[in-house]
């Protein structure tokens, strides 16, 4: 189920067909019929990502949607951002054994949490119809195993490949904005001060260190 993924992630940004009604209509197949993940919903959220990649603004929160989701905390300055509605010494005991329990969130809890929030923010009718699809040819699939024990383990096993993309996305070094900066670079949160967290402008020249 992996592939299908970064097939709607090229096909999102129209790289595929070189033709937009195909490329989306080819994102909602793979997203919606192939994933249950609503292909539209994605790429609405991910156009976002680009805008503001790792971008995080001090008193609003994030800029970039997909950084806040399923992320490995390398920084503890960072920590405050991502919860925000915990006390401090939770922020630090959460930053410190974060990886007791991320694996597991992404394993067992992400990819149905990324499905629920997909369809309760887009709920045009063809989404709906796709999502129709993926439960309708999942259950004619489980269908035929002998028991239902071993039709949940055939799907957590094949969905197990959407976590695998998941967990790779989300071990990686948080970026943030740092204010002041004459280019508006992003650079590691590891090379920033606290006290430099701060706004970005609206559109500004973005220069992502890798």
């Amino acid at each position: 189920m992996i592939f299908p993924g970064f097939l709607m992630h090229d096909a999102m940004h129209t790289i595929i067909f070189h033709d937009r009604a195909l490329d989306q209509t080819a994102g909602w197949f793979l997203g919606n019929v192939f994933l249950g993940i609503s292909g539209k919903w994605w790429r609405d959220e991910h156009t976002e990502h680009h805008l503001f990649t790792n971008t995080v603004i001090e008193g609003v929160g994030f800029s970039d949607p997909q950084m806040f989701e399923e992320v490995w905390v390398q920084e503890m300055m960072v920590a405050p951002f991502l919860y925000s509605k915990l006390p401090r010494m939770a922020q630090h005991i959460i930053f410190k054994y974060q990886h007791l329990c991320v694996v597991p969130a992404l394993v067992f809890v992400a990819p149905y949490v990324i499905k629920l929030v997909a369809f309760s923010r887009e709920r045009r009718p063809m989404e709906l119809f796709g999502q129709a699809l993926y439960f309708a040819w999942v259950a004619a699939l489980l269908s035929v195993f002998p028991s239902w024990h071993e039709a949940i383990a055939y799907y957590c096993m094949v969905d197990g490949g959407a976590k695998h993309a998941l967990l790779e996305r989300s071990v990686k070094e948080c970026f943030v904005t740092l204010q002041g900066n004459s280019d508006n670079a992003v650079v590691p949160a590891s090379r920033l001060e606290v006290t430099a967290l701060g706004a970005a402008s609206m559109l500004p020249k973005y220069l992502y260190e890798r």
